[in-house]
């Protein structure tokens, strides 16, 4: 973690899912999300980044919500990162967030709410983790 980032822990530090008797677990022990977004074309994109912690080998799922109040009403939109394969470590994730309501909306610069959804799911798709949810301000630039 950097100086300049703070990473919000979700409220379910471990989460995982054990299939009986076969010993494969599936979890995130981390989810964050950086407290700066960067806006892209003309207000109708942001990039949301963020890090998490999940069992090696799995792979990484997330996906966003960004809601911003402005003059003309409500702003919200819908992203998700590439699927990543998770390192055991805390990696970096990024999520292109784009606007999805009103179909002619932007954001603007300024504070805007953010909730993450993250998941993992061992090799061959199964099992999976229960979704980790985290909700937070974040400040578009």
């Amino acid at each position: 973690m950097t100086s300049k980032s703070r990473y919000i822990t979700a409220t379910c530090i471990a989460v995982g899912l054990l299939l009986s008797g076969s010993g494969l677990t599936a979890a995130i022990d981390f989810l964050g999300a950086d407290v700066k977004a960067t806006l892209l074309n003309d207000g109708t994109t942001v990039i949301v980044s963020g890090q998490a912690r999940c069992t090696q080998g799995d792979t990484l799922n997330i996906s966003t919500i960004l809601s911003q109040t402005v003059k003309q009403g409500s702003v919200i939109g819908t992203g998700s990162s590439s699927t990543d394969v998770c390192t055991g470590e805390l990696q970096t994730w990024t999520a292109t967030t784009s606007v999805i309501y009103p179909a002619i909306g932007t954001w603007k610069k300024g504070p805007a709410g953010l909730t993450v959804g993250a998941n993992s799911c061992a090799p061959g798709g199964s099992p999976c983790s229960d979704q980790i949810v985290l909700t937070t301000k974040v400040h578009l630039q």
